[in-house]
């Protein structure tokens, strides 16, 4: 099945106090996988034969066609963009670290912005999905301050309809990636690792064993992303794409992604994936020697970032390994003093 498939996946690397390696972007194509750059990307759309893709470190927005870099457009007042959403007229931005979506024109001026308000990363807004005239967000919960959410979002999560701000589906946790199919709605419960499938009052769940991220709905089933641990002790840790079949629900294929975080998946047309293939070079991005150093940084902040969690996990074990071997010998001494105070009488 997946050798019939093309689709292009962006991956999510080290990003201020989160993430992973260097992200980039990952093309399957005829049963081939091609990595075309090691950039950390997340938003992607793939429409009228045009790839739009957010490179998050650069700011910018890049425009790809079948001949390679189009255009881009950088979008500066955003920060921590984790999605996009285009129309002919503008591109909506999730600004996930100020809490907003902005509205930019084509030439990266602002138009307008939208805050439920919050302080920095409060919401985690994340992914916008549009249908029947509608745009749909997906969020971590209704918090009030940066990442408050991060050990306190089991269930909090919703699907939220951005223009009323009504919650059309809640209790999830951790959500992303909405998708609408007829009257089926899919959207990856990312902290319970799997999917949720919402139809005619039905609410079901698929395991998918790893915290999914990126949907793309084709005629061959559901390619959704699985990546992996961010504290995982293998030494290159790498995220999967399952094919998921829509009426049964079950994996039929995987591929795995050279990355270990995925953040989104589109699928493209074959013309499109050969385009890539004759020539990847034609889709690279000119870096400054400035945004090198500023992507090095971010690669070296994420991993002080998992030493730190990995100190804090071992440090946690040798205290719980010190708390049962103490309450072991505490119930032998009190076993020892009943026996010599029952003797004793």
């Amino acid at each position: 099945m997946l050798e019939n498939i093309s689709f292009l996946a962006t991956c999510v690397g080290a990003y201020g106090d989160s993430g992973l390696g260097t992200g980039g972007f990952f093309l399957w194509h005829r049963g081939e996988g091609v990595v075309i750059d090691n950039l950390d990307s997340t938003g992607l759309v793939f429409t009228k034969g045009l790839c739009y893709r957010f490179i998050r470190a650069l700011q910018t927005l890049v425009i790809y066609d079948a001949s390679g870099v189009r255009s881009t457009v950088r979008l500066s007042e955003a920060k921590d963009v984790h999605d996009i959403y285009v129309t002919e007229k503008e591109v909506i931005v999730v600004s996930t670290g100020t809490n907003e979506v902005h509205w930019y024109d084509w030439r990266g001026e602002i138009i307008r912005k939208w805050s439920p308000g919050g302080n920095g990363d409060a919401w985690h807004l994340n992914c916008l999905y549009g249908v029947d005239t509608e745009i749909y967000i997906s969020a971590f919960g209704k918090f009030d301050n940066h990442r408050d959410w991060n050990g306190n979002c089991r269930d909090t999560g919703f699907v939220m309809k951005m223009h009323t701000e009504e919650l059309i589906i809640e209790g999830l946790s951790g959500p992303h990636n909405p998708r609408k199919i007829h009257n089926r709605w899919l959207i990856c419960d990312s902290h319970k690792r799997g999917i949720r499938i919402i139809e005619n009052g039905e609410n079901n769940f698929v395991n998918l064993g790893g915290f999914t991220r990126g949907i793309a709905v084709t005629s061959k089933g559901w390619l959704v992303g699985v990546s992996a641990d961010r504290k995982s002790a293998l030494e290159n840790p790498t995220g999967k794409i399952k094919l998921v079949e829509s009426e049964r629900c079950e994996i039929m294929e995987e591929v795995s992604v050279p990355f270990p975080e995925i953040y989104d998946i589109v699928e493209i047309t074959p013309e499109f994936g050969s385009a890539i293939i004759s020539d990847p070079s034609k889709y690279l991005i000119s870096l400054s020697d400035k945004e090198k150093a500023n992507l090095k940084n971010q690669v070296n902040l994420g991993l002080e970032e998992i030493y730190r969690q990995n100190a804090i996990i071992d440090h946690l074990k040798k205290k719980n390994a010190y708390l049962a071997k103490k309450k072991s010998k505490d119930s032998l001494f009190k076993k020892v003093f009943h026996r010599i105070k029952s003797r004793l009488g």
